[in-house]
């Protein structure tokens, strides 16, 4: 009896086979091409995946010029006047998308803009500029009079580089400022090296910031996190292709930032900082000293500051729910 219904299968499951061949033959190009995709340039499957999240979660993509400088940016909701825009800046040699796992667990009516860095995403790069935090600072400064922000107090957010660049921002131009927060600034030259610069200086990480082979990128990454995850080899190699045309420009920004001039500018110029002020940085921060939180708890007054466990240097990846939480509470206190 159970050989008889198995040979009674027999008929529809090749009627079925035979029904499914056109269909498999019109999508099959289409499935080599994505797998084909996939496989030769992991890096522009990162760029679409990262792309549709922060098109998902309602930003859409705009660009505008300041004489010959194109900032590009993504922008979603619309300015409140009971609430402050807010603007994210990323961090070393990343974009504007960058902010999706973080930004997606803020208030949908909350009116959001992130832009790319300059140098950085598709906005400009110029090799002749200089991109110290002050440099940098004074450009996002024409990037916010030209996209209209400036016309009421906003709140400012950034993360590594780009927090640093937010802190010097607030130290010189606080009046456009309504709030500030740093996530593990970059622009302290801490007295007590981080693992990463002993990791440089005793030859583990030869490249630094700045790798080149697959297996550099795979050295850098537990000091970016604290919990490094297991990813296929492909993720290896589109970070390479993300980057291999762009290692001259990335070590012309480490140089300036690094400058004898730039380098603790954040620490020089936190006394500056007037405006309400909240400090982020994750305990375990491989890249930049968590020591840094207790130098920006003492040198801005009022400023209030969390370590958070279980988290390295990229919190909006690590820890976005908690995060994004305490950012709300910062910005609501401000609301209400």
């Amino acid at each position: 009896m159970h050989a008889l219904f198995k040979l009674a299968l027999v008929p529809p499951c090749m009627c079925i086979c035979i029904m499914m061949l056109p269909f498999i033959f019109f999508f099959s190009p289409m499935i080599f091409a994505v797998v084909g995709l996939i496989f030769l340039r992991p890096d522009l499957v990162f760029v679409l995946y990262t792309r549709f999240k922060m098109w998902h979660i309602g930003f859409r993509t705009s660009s505008v010029t300041v004489g010959n400088y194109t900032f590009s940016y993504a922008e979603r909701g619309k300015q409140d006047p009971s609430k402050p825009t807010m603007l994210f800046l990323h961090g070393f040699s990343a974009a504007k998308d960058m902010w999706w796992p973080f930004v997606k667990n803020l208030p949908s009516d909350w009116h959001i803009m992130v832009v790319d860095m300059p140098g950085h995403g598709h906005t400009t790069r110029k090799m002749s500029d200089s991109f110290s935090f002050a440099a940098q600072a004074a450009r996002i400064r024409q990037f916010t009079q030209a996209v209209g922000m400036r016309k009421r107090p906003f709140h400012m957010v950034g993360i590594s580089m780009g927090g640093g660049v937010a802190g010097i921002y607030a130290a010189k131009y606080s009046e456009d400022l309504e709030r500030l927060t740093m996530l593990c600034p970059a622009g302290i030259n801490s007295k007590i090296p981080s693992e990463f610069e002993l990791a440089v200086r005793d030859g583990r990480l030869k490249k630094g910031m700045l790798p080149e082979k697959e297996e550099e990128y795979v050295k850098m990454m537990p000091f970016l996190l604290h919990e490094t995850p297991k990813v296929p080899n492909l993720y290896w190699k589109g970070m390479r292709l993300l980057r291999k045309n762009n290692n001259a420009f990335y070590r012309k920004v480490i140089n300036d930032m690094m400058a004898p001039a730039s380098k603790d500018s954040l620490r020089s110029n936190m006394g500056a900082i007037t405006v309400p002020s909240l400090v982020l940085w994750g305990q375990h921060d491989k890249l930049l000293h968590p020591s840094g939180a207790d130098v920006l708890k003492e040198g801005i007054p009022g400023s209030e500051v969390h370590v958070l466990e279980r988290a390295g240097h990229s919190l909006h990846l690590e820890r976005p729910y908690k995060t994004s939480k305490l950012l709300c509470q910062f910005a609501e206190d401000g609301y209400y």
